[in-house]
């Protein structure tokens, strides 16, 4: 993916969470907060990849450290290499019928 449509990318997913974060939540009937929360959660999910992905990229071209950002003690060489998992493509949305069918975990 090109930079720029790399950075236009990440720049709208943040103006729509923005949106997502102002929207009136008091107003969610019970079922549709769950599908939504499950919504949000898989979409934080394939952010975290994605961010994952750039800082192994930041981290192999050394760019932030050149921008003053960060400094690692240990040089990249001397690391051992890691690769960022890829993020799902084929995530089907949750509906209230596989939501319930999902496994639960109990209070300890």
């Amino acid at each position: 993916m090109p930079p720029s449509t790399a950075l236009d990318r990440a720049t709208a997913v943040a103006r729509a969470a923005s949106a997502l974060a102002g929207h009136g939540h008091d107003a969610l009937a019970p079922d549709e907060a769950v599908l939504v929360v499950a919504e949000i959660a898989r979409a934080k999910a394939m952010l975290d990849a994605a961010l994952l992905a750039v800082t192994a990229r930041l981290d192999e071209t050394q760019a932030a450290q050149a921008r003053g950002w960060a400094a690692r003690s240990t040089p990249p060489a001397a690391r051992s290499a890691s690769t960022a998992p890829e993020p799902p493509t084929n995530a089907a949305p949750i509906t209230p019928a596989s939501w319930r069918s999902l496994p639960t975990t109990s209070a300890a």
